[in-house]
């Protein structure tokens, strides 16, 4: 569940995770961009327009980020 702008004001809602950019053919690439970075969302072509006119709150307890180290994949 995700808080976000509806009908009556803000509301809680399920939504799918993932970006259909505006510019893509298939659906399947939302699976593709999922992860914008808050130092790189405002400015990278397909997040730029859903990072100004379309966010929402998404409540978490926790989060985890992937991570190269020595060429082995690794959860910090």
């Amino acid at each position: 569940m995700v808080v976000a702008h509806g009908e009556h004001g803000y509301e809680a809602k399920a939504l799918r995770w993932g970006l259909i950019p505006a510019w893509a053919k298939d659906p399947k690439t939302g699976a593709k961009t999922i992860n914008a970075g808050a130092e790189t969302g405002a400015s990278r072509t397909a997040f730029r327009n859903a990072f100004k006119k379309r966010r929402c709150l998404v409540p978490a307890s926790g989060y985890f980020e992937w991570r190269v180290k020595e060429g082995d994949l690794h959860i910090s």
